[in-house]
């Protein structure tokens, strides 16, 4: 089994790997307080934009496939591909920030889902399978050729999960960042924890926009825990803790469930920043991109193992 190491000193394992925890940077100014329940629900699209740096956004382009019209992104440069994926109620431009850094080492891909931004779809289904087909056949229309660097942010890394599991042999290397994990839901039914958006109240107070994905969050977990194994491929998990609404037996799920998310890979990394709110790409940036960095260095090394041993 290859096994990759970042630092050098550190063996990344899945029963060896401690969580790396991050502290706060004294010189960091403090995070802005979010608005009202009401302003975020209008304004989500927008406010993840602009904390992005919607100055850096690209123009997008159109790719129609069978079953619907996408609005997407590309730049970069190298033979790897990155293929971004965001959570409910956020667009593409919620990876902007990170574009100019990723492009000078890979080439990336981000898209927006349908009902999520300018995309459309003829699928009125918005549960797992239904996204992972459509961008399975998006990546296709855009002459993308696998394998690719998945990144999925919230629901969009439980998407890349089962994206995954469906099409291993499209899979270089997976970042989860503040992914919800397959097994949220029932864990939290079961200790009574209330785990918003899958209970009856979130999916009714949902904006309407992500209502679909929502209300198919229990069959998407479904469907993720029915797929196959996930691929032995380098696999980083970002966690932070200091999400609101996350708290007791809530936080507890969800903090076990994301070393879980990281013990699908023996080859994994899973860092914890203890500073970070649910939107950890934006309040530190720096952990994604060490986080790609890693996989795409260990996905280059397993490569090269593996050409190794199949010479005769």
């Amino acid at each position: 089994m290859a096994i990759a190491t970042f630092p050098p000193e550190l063996t990344l394992t899945r029963r060896q790997l401690p969580p790396k925890r991050c502290r706060a940077d004294a010189t960091r100014p403090p995070r802005a307080r979010r608005g009202l329940a009401t302003w975020r629900a209008a304004g989500l699209g927008l406010a993840a934009c602009l904390a992005s740096g919607c100055a850096t956004a690209k123009p997008a382009d159109v790719i129609t496939t069978d079953v619907g019209e996408y609005s997407y992104v590309r730049g970069g440069q190298g033979e790897a591909i990155v293929v971004f994926e965001s959570g409910m109620g956020g667009a593409k431009d919620v990876w902007a920030q990170h574009w100019p850094t990723v492009g000078g080492m890979a080439r990336y891909f981000a898209y927006d889902r349908p009902r999520q931004g300018q995309s459309r779809s003829r699928n009125e289904t918005r549960d797992g399978l239904t996204i992972v087909n459509e961008l399975h056949a998006l990546l296709r229309a855009a002459e993308l050729p696998p394998p690719y660097i998945l990144v999925g942010g919230s629901m969009g890394g439980m998407y890349m999960e089962l994206y995954a599991r469906t099409y291993p042999q499209d899979v270089r290397g997976v970042v989860l960042v503040e992914s919800r994990a397959a097994t949220v839901t029932q864990r939290c039914e079961e200790t009574g924890s209330p785990c918003d958006p899958a209970t009856p109240l979130g999916r009714f107070l949902a904006p309407r926009r992500f209502k679909g994905e929502v209300k198919a969050m229990k069959a998407t977990e479904a469907q993720v825990q029915a797929a196959p194994p996930f691929p032995e491929v380098p696999l980083a998990v970002l966690t932070g803790t200091q999400a609101r609404r996350r708290e007791g037996e809530f936080m507890t799920v969800w903090i076990e469930t994301q070393q879980e998310l990281a013990e699908l890979s023996p080859i994994s990394k899973h860092i914890v920043c203890d500073t970070c709110s649910h939107g950890l790409h934006i309040d530190r940036p720096d952990l994604l991109i060490d986080a790609l960095e890693w996989v795409l260095e260990a996905s280059a090394e397993s490569a090269g193992e593996l050409a190794a041993s199949s010479k005769p």
